[in-house]
Protein backbone atom coordinates (compact mmCIF):
# COMPACT_ATOMS: atom_id res chain seq x y z
CA UNK A 1 0.00 0.00 0.00
CA UNK A 2 1.42 3.87 -1.06
CA UNK A 3 1.13 6.41 1.36
CA UNK A 4 1.97 8.66 -2.09
CA UNK A 5 -0.70 10.52 -3.42
CA UNK A 6 -0.47 11.69 -7.21
CA UNK A 7 -0.74 15.24 -8.47
CA UNK A 8 1.33 16.51 -5.54
CA UNK A 9 4.33 17.57 -7.03
CA UNK A 10 7.73 15.81 -6.42
CA UNK A 11 8.71 17.27 -3.23
CA UNK A 12 5.61 16.68 -1.34
CA UNK A 13 2.29 14.60 -1.04
CA UNK A 14 -0.63 14.67 0.88
CA UNK A 15 1.31 13.19 4.10
CA UNK A 16 4.11 14.42 3.79
CA UNK A 17 7.59 14.56 1.46
CA UNK A 18 8.07 11.91 -0.38
CA UNK A 19 10.88 10.30 0.72
CA UNK A 20 9.38 9.99 4.14
CA UNK A 21 5.95 8.16 1.87
CA UNK A 22 8.86 6.11 0.21
CA UNK A 23 10.51 5.30 3.47
CA UNK A 24 7.10 4.16 5.37
CA UNK A 25 6.07 1.79 2.45
CA UNK A 26 9.65 0.07 2.36
CA UNK A 27 9.35 -0.46 6.10
CA UNK A 28 5.45 -1.57 5.76
CA UNK A 29 6.87 -5.34 4.57
CA UNK A 30 8.65 -6.20 7.68
CA UNK A 31 6.42 -4.50 9.63
CA UNK A 32 3.54 -6.76 8.50
CA UNK A 33 5.86 -9.35 8.91
CA UNK A 34 7.06 -9.13 12.11
CA UNK A 35 3.50 -7.29 13.89
CA UNK A 36 0.69 -8.54 10.97
CA UNK A 37 -0.65 -11.64 12.64
CA UNK A 38 -0.41 -10.57 16.30
CA UNK A 39 -2.35 -7.24 15.38
CA UNK A 40 -4.86 -9.17 13.24
CA UNK A 41 -5.75 -11.09 16.43
CA UNK A 42 -5.66 -8.53 18.48
CA UNK A 43 -8.58 -7.15 16.29
CA UNK A 44 -10.29 -10.35 15.82
CA UNK A 45 -10.40 -10.62 20.29
CA UNK A 46 -11.42 -6.69 20.21
CA UNK A 47 -14.64 -8.04 17.52
CA UNK A 48 -13.81 -5.15 15.49
CA UNK A 49 -15.93 -5.59 12.55
CA UNK A 50 -17.58 -4.01 9.18
CA UNK A 51 -19.22 -1.26 11.06
CA UNK A 52 -17.24 -1.22 14.13
CA UNK A 53 -16.18 2.07 16.15
CA UNK A 54 -12.41 1.99 16.66
CA UNK A 55 -10.23 5.23 18.50
CA UNK A 56 -6.59 4.24 17.95
CA UNK A 57 -4.59 6.39 20.51
CA UNK A 58 -0.92 6.97 19.75
CA UNK A 59 -0.70 5.23 16.13
CA UNK A 60 2.73 5.04 15.95
CA UNK A 61 3.26 3.82 12.21
CA UNK A 62 -0.10 3.29 11.58
CA UNK A 63 -0.39 -0.04 10.14
CA UNK A 64 -3.04 -1.50 13.00
CA UNK A 65 -5.12 1.73 12.27
CA UNK A 66 -5.06 0.70 8.14
CA UNK A 67 -5.93 -2.99 9.28
CA UNK A 68 -8.57 -2.04 11.93
CA UNK A 69 -10.35 0.61 8.87
CA UNK A 70 -10.36 -2.61 6.09
CA UNK A 71 -12.13 -4.27 9.10
CA UNK A 72 -14.85 -1.40 9.67
CA UNK A 73 -15.46 -0.90 6.03
CA UNK A 74 -16.14 2.81 4.74
CA UNK A 75 -18.05 4.12 7.39
CA UNK A 76 -14.28 4.40 9.09
CA UNK A 77 -13.45 7.97 10.23
CA UNK A 78 -10.50 8.66 11.88
CA UNK A 79 -8.00 11.45 12.60
CA UNK A 80 -5.00 9.54 10.28
CA UNK A 81 -6.79 9.44 7.51
CA UNK A 82 -6.45 5.62 7.27
CA UNK A 83 -9.46 5.09 4.95
CA UNK A 84 -8.55 7.66 2.63
CA UNK A 85 -4.98 6.36 2.92
CA UNK A 86 -6.59 2.51 1.87
CA UNK A 87 -8.82 4.26 -1.08
CA UNK A 88 -6.17 5.89 -2.75
CA UNK A 89 -3.80 2.74 -2.55
CA UNK A 90 -6.67 0.88 -4.00
CA UNK A 91 -7.08 -1.14 -0.79
CA UNK A 92 -10.71 -0.08 0.48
Amino acid sequence: MSTIAGGEGEKGGTWGPRDVAEAWDRGAAARAQTFGAATERMLELANVIHGSRVLDIAAGAGDQALMAARRVGPTARDAAGAWEALKNAGGG
